[in-house]
C-alpha cells in the first residue's frame, strides 16, 4: 500500500516518509515542479502530497491544472509551525472559494 503514496518535500525533510516506509523524493523549490511533474506522469501513484513549502517552485494555475488532471489524488502537506503570519495553502484556497481571507484561530477563541 505504501507505493501508492508519494511525499514530494523539501531537502530538509530527512526522508522522514521515507522511514516510515513511504515513497520519499526529496527537491528544492526550484525543482519542485519538474519533480511533481514525473511524478504524475508515472501514474503509480493514488496519492501524491506535496509540501507546501515547495509550492512556490510551481505556477499555482499549473499545480491546480494537475490536480485536475491527474487520475489520483493530489494534496497539499502544510509546512511545520508557520510563524510568519501569512495564511497557509489551504487559507489561501478558502479565501479564493469564498472570496475574502478569514481568521481561523487555532486556540478555538471567535
Amino acid at each position: 500500500m505504501s507505493g501508492s503514496f508519494v511525499f514530494l518535500t523539501t531537502l530538509d525533510a530527512d526522508h522522514g516518509f521515507s522511514l516510515a516506509g513511504f515513497r520519499q523524493q526529496c527537491v528544492a523549490v526550484a525543482e519542485a515542479e519538474p519533480a511533481l511533474l514525473a511524478i504524475l506522469a508515472g501514474k503509480e501513484p493514488r496519492l501524491v502530497v506535496v509540501d507546501e513549502r515547495l509550492l512556490p517552485g510551481i505556477d499555482p494555475e499549473r499545480f491546480l491544472e494537475m490536480g485536475q488532471r491527474y487520475a489520483g489524488a493530489l494534496a497539499v502537506l502544510p509546512g511545520p509551525g508557520r510563524t510568519d503570519g501569512e495564511p497557509d495553502y489551504a487559507e489561501r484556497l478558502i479565501a479564493m472559494a469564498i472570496g475574502y481571507q478569514p481568521r481561523l484561530a487555532a486556540d478555538g477563541h471567535h
